[in-house]
This record gives structure tokens, C-alpha cells and sequence, in this order.
């Protein structure tokens, strides 16, 4: 049994991120860049002016009454400025030719078509330089940078018509368990929440779900979905069957389908029989049966996989916040504990109270909970101790 922390070396060691595609950057909303667009625009395009006013030469302004010449808008293509006089500019405005600084409108007095300069006028002031924020071959954005409706802004900005990225994760879950159904339980069956609650983790990342399957504890349809996803999946979420009892198959059918097992069990509350593992081109991360045991070990272990896999550079750097607790807590286990919680505020500032809960298969309290905290173990936590918190969302 390893600790959570050599899991996460381990996981960290034996993924890559995925090949790279080129697309319009619309079509990478969320994936993660293989290597840095560069821009083929400057930005700004030309000299524009950063504020309203009178577009200038400022030797010629100072202390000066000056006609005013024409007005400049932004959009327009102004005719070269006349000597001696100035141009009303507003923002984002291009400069005229001959113009080298803009004077703000609260600056001067106006009189009829006439302005009044200052007596100091500086050159330069408020204008953006063409081309200041980035010049055509500029490098853009790092390797690894998430493309959201900014960066998308930038790269418009830039004309950039297409960017490398790393192709999305073709994710497939696998849920086990005769005891589980889609509809309303009868028997000894219960309503299964595990595929709800993985596709929907799943459905919030950079990748593509191929499928998700129940099969029950049966070995011969256990197989086949696994074998399938490890010839299709570049990640294979399973639940259940992954223990010492006679049903949990999981580990047998990745024995005898020819995989790697990275590790079986963590020393972790719940989910300590988590397993890792390479069969053919898919990692399998088979999580336990129970349902807070398969949010946990999506939080700490298959969403950075599949993160990886994306092109995140900081995906097993897991951001944990440390906030205070604002109640009392313990964990008298010999496990460290990853424990529902939900952020509060305590005096205008954050802290997190660690969720009562009766274990492993508490739904409700996961449900309520918007944080996972770290309990060592056998530790009392005095409120306002910092703990260590990671955001479910």
C-alpha cells in the first residue's frame, strides 16, 4: 500500500500528454496548446491614441492657440496632420502623420475651432505605439496554456487561423456491479449514481467520452469492455470490483489481458483499494464501488490523469488551498482522510467546515460538500487550524 502522494509520482511518471492536432482556434475551446501560436498582425495595428483629445505636435503646442484641422475617429484614415495645427482624436483613434502626442481634452481650452495648449506639452504622451503589445512573429501564448474566450480574444487579435493542440482524451467508463440499475431498485438492487457522477466529471474536461458501459460482476462482458477500451481509450475509468472479494475482477482481467499494474491500494480514506494500471494504449484507473470513494478518487487521481493526457503542464501540481477550520474535526484512523467539506465564511473570511458523514456511501453530505479536506491521520483539528482543501468543481 503507497501513500497518495507516491501515487501521484507514479501517475505523474507514466503519462505523456497526447499527440498534437491543428485547428481554428474556435475549435480549442479548453484544450491545452502543443506549442506557442505566433501572431502574423502586429497589435496595435498602428499608432492609435490611448486617450480623447488633440492630436499634436507638441513642440508646436505649447502654450499655443492652434486651429483645429480635422477630426479623427477610430476606424478613420486620417490625412497627414497640417503644420500648426491640431486634430480632435478620441481613443483607440490612429495617429496622423506628423502628430507626436496627444494632449487629453481636460487639458486644454477650447475656443470655437481653436484650442488653448498648456505650456508643457510632452511628446509621447497617450499614445500606443503600433505594434507595442506584440509584433508579427511574436510568440504568443506558452506550450500548455489552456485556450478560454481570452486567449481566443488574443489570437483573433493576432490572426492567428489555426493552433496546435493537444488532441482531447478518448475516455471510456466502465461501471461494475450486479447490484446496480439505471431505474428504480427492486430487490437488492440500488439506483446506480456512479455514471451520472463520472460522466458528468468527465463531460467537464478537455476530452471525448467513446462510451460508458454497466456490466455487472460477470467476467466474460467485464473483458470485452476492457479490452475494447484498451485498444480504443486513452483512459478507462472503472468502479467497483477492484477489492479481495471473489467478484472483484478487475485486477484478474488486467492480469490476463497482458496490462501493468502501476499500484493497488493507497493508505487513503475512502477509496484505498484504487488501482493503476497500462493495458494496451489505456491507463485503467479502477476506483471502488461506493460512491464518495469514486468522487474521491476522480478529484485526486483520474482528473489529473486525464489532464495529463490533455496537455496540462501542472496537472498532478493538485491546487490545494489551505483554509481554516471552522469546527472541530478528527480523523482517528491510521489513513490519511479525504473528507467532504463545505466552504464558509468566518468574519468576512474563508475557512471550511469538515462534513459529518457515515462513510464511504454518503451521497447526501458528498452532495452538499464543496471542497475535499485533508485529515492526517490520527489528528484533532481545532477550529481555525489550516487544512489543506481541494475544490470538487
Amino acid at each position: 500500500m503507497i501513500s497518495p502522494e507516491r501515487a501521484w509520482e507514479i501517475l505523474a511518471a507514466a503519462l505523456r500528454p497526447l499527440d498534437p492536432v491543428e485547428l481554428p482556434p474556435r475549435q480549442g475551446a479548453g484544450l491545452f496548446l502543443a506549442t506557442p501560436p505566433v501572431a502574423t498582425l502586429p497589435f496595435p495595428p498602428a499608432a492609435v491614441s490611448a486617450m480623447d483629445g488633440y492630436a499634436v505636435r507638441a513642440a508646436e503646442a505649447r502654450g499655443q492657440l492652434l486651429p483645429v484641422a480635422f477630426t479623427v475617429q477610430a476606424g478613420d484614415l486620417p490625412a497627414p496632420l497640417p503644420a500648426g495645427t491640431c486634430a480632435r482624436i478620441f481613443t483607440g483613434a490612429p495617429l496622423p502623420r506628423g502628430a507626436d502626442t496627444v494632449v487629453i481634452q481636460e487639458e486644454v481650452v477650447v475656443t470655437g475651432d481653436r484650442v488653448e495648449f498648456p505650456a508643457q506639452v510632452p511628446a509621447g504622451d497617450n499614445i500606443r505605439a503600433g505594434g507595442e503589445v506584440f509584433a508579427p512573429g511574436a510568440a504568443l501564448l506558452p506550450a500548455g496554456t489552456a485556450l478560454g474566450p481570452v486567449q481566443h480574444a488574443l489570437l483573433a487579435a493576432a490572426g492567428v487561423a489555426k493552433v496546435a493542440v493537444i488532441r482531447p482524451p478518448k475516455v471510456a467508463v466502465v461501471v461494475t456491479g450486479n447490484e446496480l440499475t439505471p431505474g428504480r431498485p427492486r430487490g437488492g438492487r440500488i439506483v446506480d449514481s456512479n455514471t451520472p457522477l463520472l460522466v458528468g466529471y468527465v463531460r467537464r474536461e478537455p476530452a471525448e467520452l467513446l462510451w460508458q458501459r454497466r456490466v455487472g460482476d460477470e467476467l466474460a462482458p467485464l473483458q470485452a469492455a476492457m479490452e475494447e477500451a484498451a485498444a480504443r481509450a486513452d483512459l478507462l475509468l472503472t468502479t467497483g470490483g477492484v477489492s479481495v472479494g471473489d467478484f472483484d475482477l478487475v485486477p484478474r482481467v488486467v492480469a490476463e489481458l497482458g496490462g501493468e499494474v502501476l499500484f493497488h491500494k493507497v493508505a487513503m480514506q475512502p477509496g484505498k483499494p484504487v488501482l493503476a494500471a497500462r493495458l494496451g494504449k489505456a491507463l485503467v484507473l479502477g476506483l471502488p464501488g461506493n460512491s464518495v470513494s469514486v468522487l474521491v478518487g476522480y478529484c485526486l487521481f483520474g482528473r489529473p490523469c486525464l489532464r495529463r493526457l490533455a496537455g496540462d503542464p501542472e496537472a498532478f501540481s493538485l491546487p490545494w488551498q489551505m483554509l481554516p477550520a471552522a469546527a472541530a474535526a478528527h480523523n482517528r484512523g491510521n489513513r490519511v482522510q479525504f473528507r467532504p467539506a463545505r466552504g464558509v465564511r468566518e468574519a468576512a473570511a474563508p475557512g471550511v467546515e469538515v462534513l459529518p458523514w457515515k462513510g464511504s456511501h454518503d451521497l447526501l453530505t458528498a452532495a452538499r460538500a464543496t471542497h475535499l479536506a485533508r485529515l492526517e491521520p490520527g489528528t484533532v483539528v481545532a477550529p481555525g487550524t489550516p487544512l489543506p482543501t481541494l475544490a470538487l468543481s
